[in-house]
């Protein structure tokens, strides 16, 4: 039987007068983590804030580790478990640590907080230091640190009371990009080593696929996915294709082989593309195919095969260079890396062939 470090049941809350979070339920399986992406203003802070019980939702319930922390249905509250008795440890964005206290007192400050003993404090919260590598920074205070190094030291914190249940607000946002590389890989390794049920928000999309097992996607309130990575990619909705920066292309299924799926492209000749996830039962059917970026292959309109089409915009960013190119009423945004590019030498304005090398099949019901 599946054990659930954490359940959240159609949980609503309004702040302001404005619905923040409108009906959102998920469930993550005891020691592994998930990842809920979304923008500014979506309610990846509040519903934290509901998790830990920091906030009372209007509607609905929150469990963690199988027993009910939070339950309100019709303007009653059932069950509300004070944020000090259910567990959870919390890393905020913005570190909330004492300036005036060194790392080792700002780790102890929750199990002090608890009466524990000091043999205890000494052990664990030494312990904590050594998880995430700031043993011999246990003397010095905040403002002699790093950023990175504080967001350690609130990780510390966390987990240095033992929590059923590891809560995280964006907390490598305000670090930056070399860093928060970098934290991120020891992030995952402590998540492995813990095995805590945790729970990480971030607006990042590479942050959330490479920390999460599961991954939701929160927008405007709604959770529209919380599932694994190989789940989503079985049954990508239209939303969830256009929120992750897919290209989507209507066509016509006309066949699968060996090769793939056989696609009728309006302005294409019939294309062959592998597909993941195909479906032979929607033969002759129109569809929609999700193409990553990454997966539009662009060649010199002399030397390739493929649609003819132009390049129309063109961004360098620092490992990639991003193209819009169209073709007929069409467009579609392809990702080239860096030294690809250059060989290419291909400038705005320039005609070029266009091929897919792998699409995603959106499920039927878009």
């Amino acid at each position: 039987m599946t054990s659930f470090g954490v359940q959240v049941e159609g949980v609503r809350k309004s702040l302001g007068g404005r619905e923040v979070l409108h009906g959102v339920s998920f469930a993550l399986e005891s020691g592994k983590t998930g990842a809920i992406v979304g923008p500014s203003g979506s309610g990846k802070s509040t519903l934290l804030n509901v998790i830990s019980g920091l906030l009372e939702a209007d509607d609905g319930r929150v469990s963690i580790d199988g027993s009910v922390v939070g339950e309100r249905a019709n303007g009653v509250a059932r069950v509300n478990v004070p944020p000090s008795q259910r567990n959870v440890g919390y890393v905020f964005q913005d570190y909330l640590l004492f300036p005036h206290m060194t790392v080792f007192e700002n780790v102890a400050y929750g199990l002090r907080a608890r009466h524990a003993s000091d043999s205890t404090v000494r052990e664990r919260v030494a312990a904590s230091l050594e998880k995430v590598g700031l043993r011999e920074l246990r003397d010095k205070k905040p403002p002699q640190i790093s950023g990175g190094q504080m967001q350690r030291v609130a990780l510390a914190r966390a987990i240095v009371l033992e929590p059923k249940l590891l809560l995280l607000d964006e907390p490598l946002s305000a670090l930056d990009r070399s860093t928060r590389e970098s934290l991120r890989v020891e992030l995952r390794r402590t998540f492995d080593e813990l095995a805590t049920t945790a729970v990480y928000v971030t607006h990042d999309l590479d942050e959330a696929f490479f920390l999460g097992q599961s991954v939701g996607i929160l927008h405007s309130g709604e959770l529209s996915f919380f599932e694994s990575k190989s789940d989503m990619l079985g049954r990508m909705s239209r939303p969830t294709a256009e929120f992750l920066g897919f290209n989507l292309v209507r066509a016509r299924l006309l066949g699968v082989n060996g090769s793939g799926a056989v696609l009728h492209i309006e302005g294409w000749d019939p294309v062959t593309v592998p597909l993941v996830y195909e479906s032979a039962h929607r033969v002759g059917q129109d569809v929609v195919v999700a193409v990553p970026p990454e997966s539009v292959k662009v060649s010199p309109e002399a030397s390739g095969q493929g649609v003819r089409a132009r390049i129309e915009e063109l961004y360098e960013f620092k490992d990639s260079v991003q193209l819009v190119v169209g073709y007929g009423a069409s467009r579609l945004v392809c990702q080239v890396p860096n030294l690809e590019f250059r060989q290419l030498s291909l400038k705005r304005g320039d005609p070029v062939k266009l091929a897919l090398e792998s699409a995603l099949l959106l499920s039927d019901s878009n």
